[in-house]
Parts: structure tokens; C-alpha cells; sequence
């Protein structure tokens, strides 16, 4: 009889301890889990600082476009902050020239992004390129109209992202 009590006793011990290793290794998991979420979250602020900083840092160009009838005259503006076609009649084409430079001592990686309603219009020569250390490149933006172009003003933002190369 004393055998079975000390039996039940160490099973008793047994099961406490399992349970204590359940629980320890519960606590393992949420502590685990803190720290994964944690890391996340902290990557994430990173990244969104650094796209925010890419962001301020890019060159941002308003672009405008007055598509008219086909017989219309044409004019266009000149103004440094802005990619200005003028008038352009149905049917034609207008181009646009910037200089970008990398004054840096690394490469830079070189995305131009086009929004809103010009977007679809502009036409450009290069895009997705590496601009080596201290090298000049002259892009061009070009605005294609259809016969079957709507008449309006078409506006818009060019952006151009300058991003270091890392590796």
C-alpha cells in the first residue's frame, strides 16, 4: 500500500512538473511572439522612414498638358519646377529635357514615378537605371496625344527618386 501512495505521489510530482514545463514553454512561446511582433514593428518604422526620407529628398515636377483640336496652335512654357507642354494639338508630340546628376562618391539607383492624370501621356527614355558616381544623364519626357485624345488639361507629378546603392 505504501508503494502505490508513493507511486500516486510521484506521478503527482510527475504531472506537476509537466505542467510546469507546459507552462514554461507557454511563456517561452509569448515571450518569443513580443519579441517577433516587437522586430516587425521596428522594421516597419524603419522602412517607412526611409521611404519617407527618399520621398522629401526626390525631385517632384508638377506636368501640364492642354491637349486641344487638331488644327490648334502650339505653345508650351518654360519654368524650372515644372514640365510644361502647353497647347498640344490631337494627333501630336512634345518633349521635355531634364539633367539629372549623381554628385556622390557611391552609385545611386534612379526611379521616376508618373501620377495623376498626365501619367499615362509621358513617355520616358530611361527608368529603373543606376547613375554611376559623378555621371550626368539627360532624360527625356515625351507627351504623346491620339487623334482620339480627349480634350482637356491633363496635370500631373514626375518624381524622381535618387536612391543610394547599398551594396
Amino acid at each position: 500500500m505504501e508503494e502505490s501512495v508513493i507511486k500516486k505521489q510521484n506521478n503527482g510530482i510527475k504531472d506537476a512538473n509537466e505542467k510546469q514545463d507546459f507552462f514554461a514553454i507557454t511563456k517561452d512561446c509569448k515571450s518569443w511572439r513580443v519579441k517577433l511582433k516587437t522586430m516587425l514593428i521596428f522594421l516597419l518604422i524603419l522602412l517607412s522612414w526611409f521611404v519617407v526620407i527618399q520621398y522629401i529628398t526626390a525631385e517632384k515636377y508638377v506636368a501640364i498638358v492642354n491637349v486641344l483640336g487638331e488644327n490648334e496652335q502650339i505653345s508650351a512654357g518654360e519654368n524650372k519646377d515644372l514640365i510644361d507642354y502647353g497647347n498640344l494639338p490631337k494627333g501630336s508630340s512634345s518633349t521635355r529635357f531634364i539633367t539629372i546628376s549623381n554628385s556622390g562618391n557611391s552609385d545611386i539607383y534612379i526611379k521616376i514615378l508618373k501620377i495623376g492624370g498626365i501619367g499615362k501621356l509621358i513617355k520616358v527614355n530611361r527608368n529603373d537605371f543606376f547613375l554611376r558616381s559623378k555621371e550626368i544623364e539627360k532624360l527625356e519626357f515625351s507627351v504623346e496625344t491620339e487623334a482620339d485624345t480627349k480634350e482637356k488639361e491633363y496635370t500631373g507629378k514626375v518624381i524622381i527618386f535618387k536612391i543610394p546603392k547599398i551594396l
